[in-house]
């Protein structure tokens, strides 16, 4: 008996041996992210522009108001000409938010990036609250096709502190410019 027990206590020791071995290192799960926490307003579009840049969804939603850290809901406002055809737009929360969210990020090529840029930034901020009032573009390549497709407009950005002194879109109206396909039109086109 102890010299199967001696033969059994040799064969662990052996074996598990190559547990404390180094292997290879893994490569990280989570892709990197240029994400900083919006303590300014400028840090909220930079953030916004990187997780379309960087395809992140989670980098993305930190930019809206979650009902863990401010008493306000997200709520998005399409433009005129397109909230009148599109009863999608009804009620545009975060939950249709995270929906078109994920179809864009599966319709862009993969190794295409989607190019969002903020211009005529004019900035109101009066305590724990500010409207941010900007022209957008976007850009990108769609997984079925070969061309870029374009977006503009502009858009009415309503921002809050949350309670972690952090800068949230609470409410977004977007606006039709001239002939361009504006954000709301990407998003019923998406949704």
């Amino acid at each position: 008996m102890r010299k199967i027990l001696s033969i059994i206590s040799i064969s662990l020791i052996v074996a598990g041996c190559e547990l404390l071995s180094t292997r290879e290192p893994e490569k990280p799960v989570q892709p990197r992210t240029s994400f900083e926490p919006a303590t300014t307003i400028d840090q909220l579009l930079e953030n916004l522009v990187n997780a379309h840049s960087e395809k992140i969804s989670d980098d993305y939603f930190i930019c809206f108001a979650d009902t863990l850290y401010i008493s306000k809901e997200f709520r998005f406002f399409a433009s005129s000409e397109t909230s009148l055809n599109n009863p999608i737009f009804e009620f545009w929360g975060i939950e249709k938010e995270k929906q078109f969210y994920a179809n864009l990020i599966s319709s862009v090529r993969d190794n295409s990036s989607i190019l969002v840029s903020f211009t005529n930034t004019q900035k109101t901020q009066t305590g724990d609250s500010a409207l941010v009032q900007l022209a957008y573009t976007i850009s990108f390549v769609l997984s079925a096709s070969e061309e870029t497709s374009n977006y503009a407009g502009s858009s009415e950005l309503r921002l809050k502190l949350d309670s972690r002194n952090f800068w949230v879109i609470t409410e977004w109206t977007d606006y039709k410019i001239r002939e361009s396909i504006s954000w709301s039109e990407l998003k019923a086109s998406l949704y």
